[in-house]
């Protein structure tokens, strides 16, 4: 209990941090200029402490950052599939930038998953009038996972006792490819049998096969 309200003081007086500070202030440019171009609202930074969220795993969640274009764009290019042949899955798809950026490509479905009520309304106006993007709001570690070849999107979404549970429920499925961008837990992808076949800056692509 104590160390747990240790890492929480220490995790509060962070976020007030200089660096931290200049680091949100970069991304609101960036978002800002994103938001703009394209008439969205996809703007970071945002605690999920305030938000609605009905799940045991809110813990282990992140703040929501969306997923800048250009890393996106790179990890996508490091891909070694025909995107009409996946299903692309964004875990913690927030308001729903990755899944604007996915629908440039043919991919055969785009879903996105995410826990927090406000961010899901959020992504449902972003992408009003895009009928194939499926959205649920619900934990990752419960959502059911469609049959055929997958595309799982990460954007540093949730802490290890998610993402280990995450890749469990992937573990062993043929023609899975996972794309995470800031890849702080991918010792849990690794414990469950996938396989690093790319990487770039700041990324990693696993893969099941062999």
């Amino acid at each position: 209990m104590f160390s747990e309200l240790i890492e929480h003081l220490r995790s509060e007086l962070a976020y007030y941090h200089p660096r931290e500070i200049r680091f949100r202030r970069a991304l609101a440019q960036r978002d800002a200029r994103y938001d703009a171009a394209n008439g969205v609202d996809t703007t970071s930074f945002l605690n999920l402490k305030k938000l609605s969220i009905a799940s045991l795993n809110r813990r282990y969640g992140v703040p929501h950052i969306a997923t800048p274009p250009e890393e996106f764009s790179r990890a996508m290019a490091a891909l070694p599939v025909r995107h009409e042949d996946y299903a692309f899955i964004d875990l913690g798809s927030g308001k729903g930038r990755a899944l604007l950026l996915a629908a440039a490509f043919p991919f055969r479905r785009l879903i996105g998953v995410e826990f927090a009520q406000e961010l899901h309304e959020i992504a449902r106006e972003n992408l009003n009038g895009r009928s194939s993007v499926e959205l649920y709001c619900m934990d990752a570690t419960e959502y059911g996972f469609p049959d055929g070849p997958l595309i799982v999107f990460l954007y540093n979404p949730f802490g290890p006792e998610v993402m280990a549970k995450v890749a469990q429920r992937l573990s062993g499925r043929p023609s899975t490819y996972v794309v995470y961008i800031n890849p702080l837990h991918v010792d849990s992808w690794l414990k469950a049998g996938f396989r690093v076949i790319a990487r770039g800056e700041p990324f990693m692509i696993l893969s099941t096969r062999p």
